[in-house]
């Protein structure tokens, strides 16, 4: 028979991981979203957006050490396209990509 764990629900353990990975995907389309609207001439209202990636920073804050490095990639990309975002917002060059 073959491996039926990747249908199953996650562990309890793993909740807090999948939650605070689902926050930054969220996140994420969110603010690419916004970038797009900028870019476009759009008007956007970021208001409490900074309150959510607190939110976030502190699950990630709570997380084990094995879990956390886990999310490292997803915050990553959100600081990429947040980046992106401030940039457009500012009427400055968007700054070239961090090499890892």
């Amino acid at each position: 028979m073959g491996d039926s764990r990747g249908l199953c629900a996650p562990d309890a353990d793993e909740m807090p991981l999948r939650a605070a990975q689902s926050m930054a995907a969220g996140l994420l389309r969110t603010v690419r979203i916004a970038a797009a609207l900028v870019a476009a001439g759009r008007k956007v209202d970021l208001d409490g957006i900074d309150d959510l990636i607190g939110r976030l920073c502190a699950r990630a804050l709570d997380l084990p050490p094995a879990q956390g490095a886990l999310l490292t990639n997803d915050l990553r990309k959100l600081l990429t396209e947040a980046d992106t975002l401030h940039a457009r917002l500012s009427g400055r060059e968007l700054p070239p990509p961090l090499l890892m």
